[in-house]
């Protein structure tokens, strides 16, 4: 609960050892200091200052907090930032690193997250990072939790959390930093302000996140769609996908899941450049056509566009430079990417958001009724647009806006790379982790990431876990799995190691089925061998999770990846026990401990057989980089 004192200016978090902290209002030309201002108290829990021009607010409302900047002057003013710090060296008992784990959530799908010590580095974290939207501590001694988090509504910010270390190594006493992204120009009479904090205390942080994810879903008010199940042309296609290897590829997912109807998504190749979204060569019966053939055998027609990228070689840029982000120069932000060098469409400029919601009206008319949409974080790569106005979290929030709008709330829309702040209550969907390809490399850079995000799965949206994808040299009659590559040695990283074997495949196709959340399968289907598609059955068929399984042990140390998760049906417990390490290991599974009480049977995920549980308890044998799934009913 956060609370404010006016005589002093500063900020506290009741029963907690954030006891002192300040306010600092960055605008371009000047740092203002809340301990330096003179506040009074307007109604119950509101509290103002003035100076140069500005008005500043603070409101704590049921513990909750939420700063605003008025411009009350006759001249614009550049906000750039709001931060709030509780310096170690003004805390009354600044706790110490050591005793300290953190939780951390990444902007988007790209920068890591996961749970490590605080000012530490590990494997997959640097030792300082910032956590975006929602962050938490953990006492490791006690088990006690601090829980961090924004709230809506979105306020057009980006917030992010971060420990502030009084020394530079990390490994000393430390204090907690929320910063305020706005960079925007407030007119006369306009105000900045911070999306609600709140700040939440508890005995355990993963019923913490599962509280900000009820809270979330309440304050929403967002009905959610049914989650999607599908198959995407990328994983094995890539760019050089053909109409009739998706129309293939569906052929046989009728005749294997024919009861479902499935998701026939494009995704990159079906586009002549990026910002010309019309059909190329390779789907020669047009996007029209496409759709009818994908309906008539079916399915649901989908499509990919990275929509805010525009390749230089196209009439749209050339005939319009006005319509493209800019760095501090004014010049046009242009990067080279695969497919050529692109620029940023500006949606604050009007004419370039029409010409978006035209793009998206016309793929909507064409049959898509499923709208993958990636890249549009790239977008902030620029620092200078049309109004600078709107604030740097409203950009892209404001393009998905403008999608929202030409595709209709019956559209199934996915965020793909989108900052996650940007998106909620707009998207129905969410991509939670990384790109994947059957390289275990791959594998083991997403658990953290599906770990981290499973409160949100139901709430915020359904959780895309990514492509589910099998083949694998036993599994595909394929000689050539992938692209050529070059190969280079094992670490957690893009395309290392070796590609899938068997185990491996099953230990992902497992991991995929406990995120809940939306499934597609990303393999070329028609080259799985039996045993290959008899894997996807399993998934495919399998009654759903009705939300993502939890990683209980989330929080157990520093390096370590979640071992066991576990979700709760009105009918059953699904539990799934993991070894992601390179030595074998032994797994004592104490089901009592994990809320399983009354139960009837065990049986294996894989085969069926059944399981005996002395006293409760399983003792699981596990080799390398493998998995075991739970079903275990109720009595």
């Amino acid at each position: 609960m956060f609370v404010f004192q006016a005589e002093t200016g500063t900020l506290s978090c009741q029963d907690t050892f954030l006891t002192r902290g300040r306010i600092l209002f960055t605008m371009r030309n000047a740092i203002m200091d809340s301990t330096s201002l003179k506040w009074r108290k307007t109604e119950a829990g509101v509290f103002c200052a003035e100076m140069a021009g500005c008005r500043f607010y603070v409101r704590t409302i049921e513990g909750r907090l939420v700063l605003e900047v008025e411009n009350v002057g006759s001249e614009p003013i550049q906000m750039n930032e709001i931060t709030i710090r509780f310096s170690p060296s003004e805390l009354d008992f600044p706790p110490v690193a050591a005793d300290y784990l953190e939780y951390i959530h990444g902007f988007n799908f790209g920068p890591k997250s996961g749970v490590k010590k605080v000012g530490l580095a590990n494997r997959r974290m640097e030792y300082n990072p910032e956590s975006s939207m929602v962050y938490v501590l953990r006492n490791i001694a006690s088990g006690a939790a601090l829980l961090f988090s924004t709230l809506p509504p979105h306020q057009g910010d980006y917030v992010c959390f971060k420990a502030l270390h009084d020394q530079p190594h990390g490994e000393g006493c430390f204090g907690v930093e929320i910063k305020s992204d706005q960079r925007r120009l407030l007119r006369p009479g306009d105000r900045a302000t911070v999306s609600t904090l709140q700040c939440l205390a508890g005995e355990n942080p993963i019923n913490l996140l599962d509280r900000l994810g009820q809270e979330w879903a309440r304050m929403l008010k967002r009905s959610r769609k049914p989650r999607k199940t599908g198959w995407n042309s990328w994983d094995y296609f890539a760019g050089a996908v053909t109409a009739e290897d998706i129309h293939a590829n569906h052929r046989l997912a009728r005749k294997r899941w024919g009861d479902k109807k499935l998701q026939i998504v494009i995704d990159e190749g079906w586009e002549p450049r990026w910002g010309v979204w019309r059909a190329n060569w390779k789907f020669p019966e047009g996007l029209e056509g496409f759709c009818k053939r994908v309906r008539a055998d079916g399915g649901a027609p989908g499509i990919w566009t990275a929509p805010l990228l525009v390749n230089e070689y196209t009439d749209i840029y050339r005939n319009h430079p006005d319509w493209f982000g800019r760095d501090e120069r004014g010049l046009i932000v242009s990067v080279l990417y695969s497919y050529g060098p692109m620029a940023y469409l500006d949606v604050t400029r009007p004419e370039a958001a029409e010409w978006l919601y035209e793009n998206f009206s016309r793929l909507k008319r064409a049959g898509f009724e499923y709208f993958k949409v990636d890249f549009t974080a790239e977008i902030l790569k620029c620092t200078s647009f049309y109004d600078k106005t709107v604030p740097r979290g409203q950009i892209i929030r404001q393009a998905f806006e403008t999608i929202r709008q030409a595709i209709g709330e019956d559209a199934y829309l996915l965020a793909c790379g989108a900052p996650f702040e940007s998106v909620i209550g707009v998207a129905d969907a969410s991509r939670v982790c990384g790109d994947v390809h059957n390289f275990w490399s791959h594998v083991l850079q997403n658990v953290p990431e599906i770990a981290v995000r499973c409160w949100m799965d139901g709430r915020l949206w359904n959780n895309d876990p990514d492509f589910l994808i099998v083949r694998t040299p036993e599994l595909s009659t394929h000689r050539q799995l992938n692209r050529e590559f070059r190969s280079k040695p094992f670490a957690v990283g893009w395309l290392c190691g070796r590609e899938f074997n068997r185990e491996e495949a099953k230990t992902y196709a497992l991991l995929v089925y406990l995120a809940g959340g939306d499934l597609f399968l990303g393999d070329d289907l028609t080259t799985l061998k039996e045993e290959g598609l008899r894997i996807l059955d399993r998934i495919v068929k399998a009654t759903p999770l009705s939300r993502a399984a939890v990683p209980v042990d989330l929080f157990a140390g520093h390096d370590r990846y979640p071992s066991i998760w576990v979700a709760e049906e009105p009918d059953r417990w699904f539990v799934g026990v993991f070894n992601w390490e390179e030595d074998a290991a032994t797994r004592e599974v104490d089901l009592s401990a994990l809320g399983v009480q009354s139960f009837r049977s065990i049986h294996s995920f894989w085969d069926g057989s059944e399981l005996a549980a002395g006293n409760g308890k399983l003792r699981l044998h596990l080799v390398p980089r493998a998995g075991v799934g739970l079903e275990i009913r109720k009595a």
